[in-house]
């Protein structure tokens, strides 16, 4: 009869442990599904992230481009406009001294 109940006792024994170990990988199981979503979630904020920088960048670039276009339109137009009144000047120093 020991030998019957001790059978038992370990059977019973046995099936809480599995019963604790089926518990235990449903909820490893569950917070490595958690920890993935959370990291997909994590990659497509970065992803978004570095989508609107390079967005930025580029709209940064082509105004850089525009401003040094106009400045050198500015520079080239400041330079002709030196020359013209140099050769005004010239043309009324000696047209005058003549």
């Amino acid at each position: 009869m020991t030998s019957a109940k001790t059978d038992l006792d370990a059977a019973h024994a046995l099936g809480e442990v599995r019963g604790q170990l089926t518990s235990i990988t449903l909820l490893l199981q569950a917070q490595h599904e958690a920890s993935n979503r959370r990291m997909d979630d994590l990659q497509k904020s970065i992803d978004n992230r570095f989508d609107s920088l390079e967005n930025r960048i580029g709209t940064l670039e082509q105004n850089e481009r525009g401003t040094a276009i106009k400045a050198a339109a500015s520079g080239a137009g400041a330079a002709g406009l030196t020359i013209l009144v140099t050769e005004i000047v010239k043309g009324f120093l000696f047209k005058g001294g003549a």
